[in-house]
């Protein structure tokens, strides 16, 4: 695990948060670590991230997708330097694809645990995944796919 690229994906995740975007709906997710092409994090599931029947909302679900895999993206493509300077990564990219697959509901109170990873960063093309899986029960819950074109690598 490296420490530096840790703190830049946290400060990365809390400049996005705090933004008047959309993103500001990750503000319970907390990065536990990253490495090159790697984020962990932890979320508990909150009233603001559930659906009528008190589960997970299943666009909450493609929103951690879409974030925490373009943030191992970007803890793929960081360099040294950026890493340094600790205070917001980014990679220029636009989503060409992104799947969920939906295996499990969740809970009102239920933690979360993600894992995000690049699977392969090409010229113009990146390949993400993301399993998030209930702490308790250590079950997938739902397994995402996003793919992204690199505007500017």
């Amino acid at each position: 695990m490296s420490q530096l690229l840790t703190t830049l994906m946290r400060n990365t995740l809390k400049t996005l948060v705090e933004s008047n975007g959309f993103d500001r709906v990750l503000q319970q997710v907390n990065i536990t670590s990253a490495s090159k092409g790697r984020i962990s994090a932890e979320m508990v599931v909150t009233e603001g991230s559930t659906n009528f029947s008190g589960r997970l909302h299943g666009g909450m679900t493609a929103t951690i997708v879409d974030q925490l895999s373009s943030l191992a993206l970007t803890a793929a493509l960081v360099t040294d330097s950026e890493q340094r300077e600790q205070h917001f990564a980014k990679v220029n990219s636009v989503s060409l694809d992104l799947s969920v697959q939906f295996l499990s509901g969740v809970q009102l109170g239920d933690t979360l645990l993600i894992e995000a990873n690049a699977l392969k960063c090409g010229k113009n093309i990146a390949f993400l995944s993301v399993d998030i899986y209930n702490k308790k029960s250590n079950q997938l819950v739902a397994n995402g796919k996003h793919t992204k074109y690199l505007l500017n690598k």
